[in-house]
């Protein structure tokens, strides 16, 4: 039992989305893309803001692993530094310049759901 527990708590604890993000405030950003980092446990895509009230800040959207992306046509030479993106997401608690990617706006048009289309879908309901 002791074993479990141990093991349990800090997956828990990684994964747990209140404290990071404000699920309750969903907001869009239009960047320059910095950097994209594909590190464990999550991708992440450094923005240069251009534009609205978060114009020329530097933000970080976050996303699922690096290993769930090809399920949703994002793979690693899918977002470059330079190209400009439209990010829609749950922002960042505290006014952390964060925000967990629900949908990525490409520079082609195309449009990327990391965490499905079906599970935004389903939240938005």
């Amino acid at each position: 039992m002791l074993f479990a527990t141990a093991y349990v708590a800090p997956l828990r604890a990684h994964h747990f989305f209140a404290p990071e993000y404000e699920r309750a405030i969903r907001t869009e950003l239009v960047g320059r893309v910095i950097e994209v980092a594909y590190i464990s446990p999550h991708a992440r895509v450094e923005l240069l803001v251009l534009g609205g009230p978060h114009d020329g800040e530097t933000w970080f959207a976050n996303s699922v692993s690096r290993n769930s992306l090809p399920r949703h046509a994002w793979h690693p030479e899918t977002i470059q530094a330079g190209d400009v993106v439209t990010v829609e997401g749950f922002i960042g608690s505290n006014g952390t310049q964060r925000i967990w990617i629900q949908r990525i706006d490409l520079p082609s048009g195309e449009e990327i759901y990391p965490v499905g289309r079906e599970r935004i879908a389903g939240e938005s309901e």
